[in-house]
């Protein structure tokens, strides 16, 4: 995890441990449950943001190339000549397109701003941010693109 701690948090990350470690011998034996929630608290309030940061440089590629994926089928979906879409409206269909170009856009965006980021930056938009963004895609496309086709209306029986 080193390379996702700046130098200055490295510093006062390891006196920290270093204090937490000789208090936990000798202090430490005789005291209540709170105060060794305290202590906790007050290492994770340091270590918490570095282990988030190695975290996110794993899942958030993952959730970039998700949300691209799903971008990219609506896409095609929506421009498709495929017999499943011949019902859906073509406004319909450019409601989709248009939601996709939006999501497109965002996503360029949030990739422009991580990649000006060093490893020991904490990232404004996490792989949550962009799997949200994901869902909500999927369930406005979805609830277009998944419309059933209208049922050929009976004919009358005729009468002699």
């Amino acid at each position: 995890l080193s390379e996702y701690v700046k130098e200055a948090d490295k510093d006062s990350l390891m006196a920290l441990l270093t204090a937490t470690e000789d208090w936990l011998y000798d202090e430490g034996e005789d005291t209540t449950k709170g105060v060794y929630t305290a202590k906790l608290d007050e290492l994770k309030a340091l270590g918490d943001p570095i282990e988030l940061r190695a975290r996110e440089s794993g899942e958030f590629p993952v959730a970039a190339n998700c949300l691209r994926s799903s971008i990219e089928s609506f896409r095609e979906q929506s421009a498709s000549a495929d017999e499943k879409y011949a019902h859906i409206e073509a406004e319909e269909k450019l409601r989709v397109a248009n939601e996709c170009n939006t999501a497109e856009e965002y996503l360029k965006g949030v990739m422009a701003t991580q990649e000006k980021l060093t490893k020991t930056d904490t990232p404004p938009v996490l792989s949550a941010d962009l799997m949200k963004k994901r869902a909500e895609l999927e369930k406005f496309c979805s609830a277009i693109l998944s419309k059933p086709k209208p049922k050929p209306k009976a004919e009358p029986a005729k009468t002699e």
